[in-house]
């Protein structure tokens, strides 16, 4: 089996975990499912930044 294959095999598994652990999370919690978003005026840019190098 060549690499390319088992890492798209994980990635896929992991997605696929991942998804069902944070769909537990939203009905346990009742959380949005969804990360929540800035309200921005039309034509606005929200723009991020890393107060030092690694954060």
């Amino acid at each position: 089996m060549s690499r390319a294959i088992v890492s798209e095999h994980v990635d896929r598994a992991s997605r696929w975990v991942y998804q069902g652990l944070w769909a537990v999370l939203v009905r346990w919690f009742h959380v949005p499912d969804r990360p929540p978003q800035l309200p921005l005026a039309p034509g606005d840019v929200s723009e991020s930044f890393r107060p030092a190098t690694g954060f």
